[in-house]
């Protein structure tokens, strides 16, 4: 838009050099003419540098591994956790612990300019076990309200481990001092996202409107950023599954895609380009 208004500057210049010609001699209109051109010269530059340096920037991924990770194992105490260890989520059988769910954070501003435009949320788990009740079951992703804690407790199992301070558990956002409004976290209740998942491998929660606007609010705002709860299905006995964490090789991965904030330089010229715009048209 900016280079064909600079082009038809040159249409303009020209009616009004023809004009002049008509009132005035020959040699005025050659020096009214160098001196125009000069002018025009300055301004198609600034017009098209800022068209070069404002043109849209390209999108870019990145892939981003979780902050942090931790299981909640449904226990009135508040006494179970599973910091380090693999996450859980869905139903258990035998262990009569009964539901469990999965926590997840990722530091995305760390990894993405602020400013940015988020336009592609992706997550990715991957199951390395699954109960003996699972079929293809649908897991939801949840955005939380509350920060919550990662401590140091390791359990390989379903059935959790105690917490050690700082843990999440069911009551707890951090073992033993801070505690959740309602057992078992606290989340939006509508998902962000769902998927039908399987018993292995690989398995990833394609972007929707609300995982992008969960991703761009935590942008704009880190305080806010406290992750998503990930809930399976809870009314299946033995249909949890048993996925890698972050200390895993293959943990929680986010691919986020966004358009980066155009630089102050380009806004700049073009601010600049306006200035002279205006000031060319009223000579």
């Amino acid at each position: 838009m900016l280079l064909e208004f600079a082009l038809s500057l040159t249409v303009v210049r020209s009616i009004r050099c023809s004009r002049y010609l008509n009132q005035s001699s020959k040699t005025r209109f050659t020096m009214h003419l160098r001196y125009s051109n000069l002018r025009f010269s300055s301004l198609s530059c600034m017009v098209l540098s800022a068209v070069t340096l404002a043109a849209p920037a390209s999108a870019a991924t990145v892939a981003i591994s979780a902050s942090k990770d931790n299981t909640l194992y449904n226990s009135s105490t508040g006494s179970l956790s599973n910091g380090m260890g693999p996450l859980f989520a869905g139903r258990t059988g035998g262990l009569g612990v009964g539901p469990q769910r999965a926590l997840v954070s990722f530091d995305l501003a760390s990894e993405i300019p602020a400013g940015a435009i988020i336009t592609d949320v992706q997550l990715t788990l991957n199951i390395i076990q699954a109960g003996a009740g699972s079929g293809v079951d649908s897991f939801a992703l949840h955005r939380l309200l509350q920060d919550w804690g990662e401590g140091t407790s390791e359990a390989p199992g379903g059935a959790g481990t105690d917490a050690t301070p700082g843990d999440a558990t069911w009551v707890h956002t951090f073992f033993d001092t801070d505690a959740w409004a309602n057992p078992g976290g606290d989340f939006v209740s509508s998902a962000s996202a769902a998927a039908t998942i399987g018993t292995s491998g690989q398995e990833t929660w394609g972007s929707t409107a609300e995982l992008v606007a969960d991703a761009q609010a935590w942008l704009d705002d880190p305080s806010s950023n406290f992750g998503w709860i990930l809930i399976g299905s809870e009314s299946v006995p033995s249909s949890s599954r048993k996925f890698e964490s972050k200390e895993s090789t293959n943990g929680p991965l986010l691919m986020v895609t966004y358009v980066p904030e155009p630089t102050s330089v380009a806004v700049l010229l073009m601010g600049g380009a306006t200035v002279i715009c205006s000031r060319w048209r009223t000579s």
